[in-house]
């Protein structure tokens, strides 16, 4: 056997030893917490301890070992008339459970669920059995299959508070997947083959297999999975990890599935259009503007309003999605000929109507007000500039007008500021406007790099910040430094509840947190490295927009740090004496979570500062002085997990030969008597100049 756990594999004695293998009686093995394994094999409970295989107790003649799985201190053993708990302290047997008092047998199966939770599986039905705290079973709750003429439950598969198993039907005399969450048995899926497995996965889906074929079931719709690599081989056996993660095994090897870090939603998956921006109303429904609809999310359910005809939303206005108190979503749209307009959809009625300004003017501007309402531009045709104004729903209120002086082109952002200030962003610039007067802290002379201004906001720490083309800059009240580059259109910023900061553009999703860049792209889920929004609502879930459809984050779906390792081989011990060293490190993650290639690092020199993590698999380090040196590094992954341990490489630089000790002895040797000898000036000299 194998021990796989994530970085490498560790062989393991097999339970049989060298004994003809019976596959039927092939259990799974399971670790205690102590480390130690338990599996039941060839009609016995057997422990693995201290390298190797011991028999810890056989059941009476005529009866059969079908699986144990520890529980606590105890062991949980399942025979085919009796379910006993065995005490390896005491090496003691006691019976939980005789197969008379339960309306389920005979047994059949038996398998871990929850932290405080075993399932049982037998030939009329399934049952659960609850754990104490020091591991002592503590209940009993069973459900019989007879009502629906359902009999042999086997392949039982645990989620989060629910049961999967295979069942054959007295009805149609095909086999079923049934769903055990409560009191009743739920049908989710039929076959007429008997090789049917059915589980949840981490991704919310219901996944199946079924003969050579696996599938997701979701949304009342049925996905096929892709057989690539190891899955394309006859599969033969499926392990759910409480609903999280899942293994499958098949005649090529073994394959873990767990949910990428970014996904689409349940009942989202087949929405292919552009979600440009999102936000959430005060009933804590979460809207989108998605090209040619509005899609509302409310609890699990998705409702797809449709935009009466010749309008989309808006593309590069990702802040222009309003709730209004009374409950109306405006959203800024894009109608014949490219003209600007702002609708407005009432979630009871599903109604859109155009809003109007009482002037008559042009709308071409919708932005989230974060004290409330909305801010609204608007323009009048062949009139330089524009006017900005606060719309409660009701009425708007003017908060400024510039004419010729704004130099910004069309408005994009508004931020308010301190004491009155208002931030303003343009295509072309930017501008502040305070005290009624307008200023251009946007130029090249105060370090503002870039020539529009698509987004304003501050960090979590306060700090104002603008994003343009290819560029996220700081302001610091004098002047702007660039925070990153090659972003490639920054769309959105947001800050989220746990301090991080974020990043939505033409590259992909980027994350500030505690100092280190972290980028999202095709390798974590993305559909399209194209973002446009990104947004948490008030439940924290996290949210962005793409080119090619909403999704979500799930940073739980790799918790584990990577490791990180330093080959002695790759490395020298003794570098040039001319101080120049080249230094080659890679990493894991825990089930390759994170893509080799994709791991950053962080290291320093000695007892050094820490740089920021970057990716690389090696550094140059030049002129290096003379003497021992300690070169540390740590890996990351794409979910910000850090190696806690880290790798050291200790190495030397020597001297250089005219500097050795050995050298400079036999220097001061020779030249200390030929400095007294007139004939011997020549060397001396020689000598001193070497």
């Amino acid at each position: 056997m194998t021990l796989f756990d994530g970085y490498g594999v560790t062989l393991v004695p097999e339970p049989r030893g060298g004994q003809q293998p019976v596959w039927a009686d092939t259990k799974r093995v399971y670790a205690d917490a102590a480390g130690n394994l338990w599996t039941a094999s060839l009609d016995a409970l057997r422990e693995y301890r201290d390298g190797k295989w011991t028999v810890l107790y056989a059941p009476p003649p005529g009866h059969r070992v079908l699986a144990a799985v520890p529980a606590g201190r105890r062991v949980l053993v399942l025979l085919d008339n009796a379910l006993g708990e065995f005490n390896p302290d005491r090496q003691e047997w006691r019976e939980v459970r005789k197969a008379e008092q339960s309306r389920i047998a005979p047994f059949l199966d038996l398998c871990p669920g929850g932290a405080e939770e075993v399932y049982v599986t037998g030939e009329h039905g399934v049952a659960k059995l609850r754990i104490s705290s020091d591991g002592a079973p503590s209940g009993w709750l069973e459900v019989n299959g007879g009502t629906q003429s359902l009999t042999h439950f086997v392949f039982p598969q645990p989620g989060a508070a629910e049961l999967f198993a295979q069942a054959v039907s007295a009805r149609d005399h095909l086999h079923h997947i049934v769903r055990w969450a409560g009191n009743e048995l739920q049908n989710v899926y039929l076959s007429a083959g008997d090789d049917l497995r059915g589980w949840r996965a981490g991704d919310g889906a219901t996944w199946i297999s079924d003969g050579p074929s696996i599938v997701r079931l979701l949304g009342g719709r049925k996905y096929p999975v892709e057989k690539a690599g190891v899955l394309s081989g006859n599969i033969y056996d499926v392990f759910s990890e409480a609903g999280q993660a899942f293994w499958v095994a098949t005649s090529e090897g073994i394959a873990r599935y767990t949910p990428p870090l970014w996904e689409r939603p349940a009942g989202a998956e087949t929405f292919d259009l552009p979600v440009h921006a999102i936000t959430e109303d005060g009933r804590g429904t979460v809207w989108m503007s998605a090209t040619d609809s509005l899609l509302e999310y409310r609890g699990e359910n998705w409702i797809r309003h449709k935009l009466p005809d010749g309008f989309r939303t808006h593309t590069v206005e990702t802040n222009s999605l309003v709730p209004l108190p009374d409950g109306r979503i405006l959203v800024k749209v894009l109608g014949a000929n490219a003209t600007d307009a702002i609708l407005a959809m009432d979630p009871g009625s599903g109604r859109f109507t155009r809003l109007s300004h009482p002037e008559g003017r042009s709308l071409t501007m919708l932005q989230v007000r974060e004290r409330g309402g909305a801010w609204v531009g608007s323009e009048v045709r062949g009139v330089p500039g524009f006017r900005l104004e606060i719309y409660d729903g009701t009425r708007y209120r003017k908060v400024l007008e510039l004419g010729a002086e704004w130099r910004g082109a069309n408005l994009r952002c508004v931020l308010e500021g301190a004491k009155a200030e208002i931030w303003l962003g343009g295509s072309s610039g930017g501008g502040l406007y305070r005290d009624g007067r307008l200023s251009d802290p946007f130029q090249p002379a105060y370090g503002y790099t870039e020539a529009g201004v698509f987004i304003l906001g501050r960090l979590p720490g306060g700090g104002l910040v603008a994003g343009g083309r290819d560029r996220l800059l700081r302001y610091d009240g004098n002047s702007w430094t660039t925070m990153r580059e090659g972003l490639d259109r920054v769309r959105q910023i947001a800050t989220a509840r746990d301090g991080s900061f974020w990043v939505a553009s033409a590259s992909g999703l980027h994350r500030l947190d505690n100092g280190n860049w972290l980028s999202y792209q095709l390798e974590e889920g993305l559909p399209s490295v194209i973002a446009y929004s990104v947004f948490q609502d008030s439940r924290g879930c996290l949210w962005a927009g793409t080119t090619r459809g909403v999704i979500v984050f799930r940073p739980d779906a790799d918790i584990d740090p990577p490791r990180t390792i330093l080959d002695p081989g790759s490395n020298l011990r003794e570098v040039s004496p001319t101080g120049e060293a080249r230094i080659s490190f890679r990493g894991i993650d825990r089930w390759n979570q994170t893509d080799p290639a994709r791991l950053l690092f962080s290291y320093r020199l000695d007892d050094g500062p820490w740089s920021s993590f970057r990716d690389g698999s090696g550094i140059s380090l030049h002129r290096l002085t003379a003497g021992a040196h300690r070169f540390s590094v740590r890996s990351m992954d794409r979910n910000g997990n850090v190696d806690p341990a880290g790798q050291v490489l200790s190495f030397a630089v020597p001297s250089p030969w005219y500097r050795q000790a050995g050298f400079l002895a036999l220097g001061g040797a020779g030249c200390w008597p030929f400095s007294r000898s007139p004939g011997s000036w020549r060397h001396s000299t020689g000598a001193a100049a070497a």
